[in-house]
């Protein structure tokens, strides 16, 4: 028989185990499970779960008593707002699943007082942009999940300050550029810290808006492992399929000229920030008018030249794209048929030899694949894999 600690204090249909309380739903339902976050925990209780219900607000108050929370799993309700200050009296938390919800903002600096926070999980929800002030203050933050969102933009710094963070998934999102200021807050630190940022199944355009960080990553050769595999492009055609880094500098960018405003005809510059946010295309925000406009410097808040958009004026410029090769490519040529012929060589040889000795002659079942030295495939996948390359990036599967 289950013995409940606090069972005093504990809701019904919850289970409250020492300082554990476990308020998780079924999953059976659509409307299954609490509605709200349940009265009547227990105050000392430092891990609560309250995945697979239906909850849509958590309330200013909620969590207020749970001074001792380390622990919080809101995973797989329907939370779409918090409250401003919700997570205020909550200093201790470590872990923090918000997974699988209808989340499509925070209030600015929701998470200000985690000053312990380790793991953020944001996976699965509806958000559309990452705040400038979302994490600020969280030095302690080492593990951040932003997957299966609909991110377009992250705001200017939007990571500055997070001194500790190591991995940051932002997969299957919809992110069509990265700036460069963005990875520069992370790797131009004192004592970098950062070690994978994933960003695979986004459809970036490679064209023009990711120039400067392109540069960036192919002169400090340090990051060549920053994206694993690489940020792979889907836009523009040309370069579909192809990674950031493995086309040379002759990547030509439309040049789009202004008309008016006070930038005296200067080109359009993208991606550029305006109101703290970044922009790869002309827009029309800020003005009633609803005219296309640019900015001509990569930032409009500090430098305030601008002018607006004639698409009369746009010229395309053709995309010259030239994956990276040797630098003498008829060396390579000459070394690759040497290398050929050295190895049917040395298979002659072998085949040679085995027949002057077996005569050609082997006998049926002498060939045992478990008897050959270096056959055995779960002792190599497993020096393989002894290193795994995930091990360490998911806090979480």
């Amino acid at each position: 028989m289950v013995i409940k600690q606090h069972s005093s204090q504990c809701p019904k249909n919850c289970t409250c185990l020492a300082s554990n309380t476990d308020c998780s739903g079924d999953g059976s339902s659509t409307e299954g499970g609490w509605q709200e976050v349940p009265q009547g925990m227990p105050a000392a209780s430092t891990t609560i779960s309250l995945t697979s219900n239906s909850i849509r607000t958590i309330q200013a108050t909620d969590f207020a008593s749970f001074t001792d929370l380390s622990e919080l799993r809101l995973d797989k309700n329907k939370i779409a707002s918090f409250a401003a200050g919700a997570l205020d009296h909550n200093s201790k938390i470590t872990t923090l699943t918000l997974r699988g919800n209808k989340l499509t903002s925070f209030p600015n600096h929701l998470f200000k007082n985690l000053v312990k926070l380790s793991i953020l999980v944001l996976d699965n929800n509806e958000l559309e942009m990452i705040h400038a002030k979302w994490f600020a203050g969280l030095n302690k933050l080492q593990w951040l999940y932003i997957r299966s969102n609909k991110i377009t933009n992250i705001q200017p710094h939007a990571f500055q300050g997070l001194t500790a963070l190591r991995f940051i998934h932002m997969e299957q999102n919809l992110l069509t550029s990265l700036s460069l200021e963005t990875i520069q807050d992370l790797t131009q630190m004192d004592q970098k810290v950062i070690q994978k940022i994933f960003v695979a199944g986004n459809p970036f355009d490679c064209q023009c808006s990711m120039n400067d960080l392109r540069h960036y990553l192919k002169q400090n050769r340090n990051l060549k492992t920053l994206f694993g595999e690489g940020i792979q492009c889907e836009f523009p055609a040309k370069l579909d399929g192809m990674f950031l880094t493995n086309f040379n500098e002759s990547v030509s960018c439309p040049v789009l000229r202004t008309i008016e405003g006070n930038a005296n005809g200067a080109v359009c510059h993208f991606p550029f920030q305006y109101k703290k946010s970044s922009y790869s295309t002309c827009i029309t925000v800020g003005r009633s008018d609803n005219r296309l406009w640019c900015a001509t410097t990569a930032n409009f808040d500090s430098d305030n030249t601008w002018g607006f958009c004639n698409p009369a004026e746009e010229t395309n410029q053709p995309i010259n794209v030239h994956i990276q090769s040797s630098s003498n490519p008829n060396g390579t040529y000459t070394a690759m048929w040497f290398a050929g012929a050295a190895v049917g060589i040395i298979i002659c040889i072998a085949i040679f030899y085995v027949w002057k000795k077996n005569r050609c002659n082997f006998k049926s079942g002498s060939m045992s694949y478990r008897n050959i030295p270096g056959n055995d495939e779960v002792e190599e996948h497993r020096s393989l894999t002894a290193g795994n390359h995930t091990s360490g990036s998911e806090a979480f599967v």
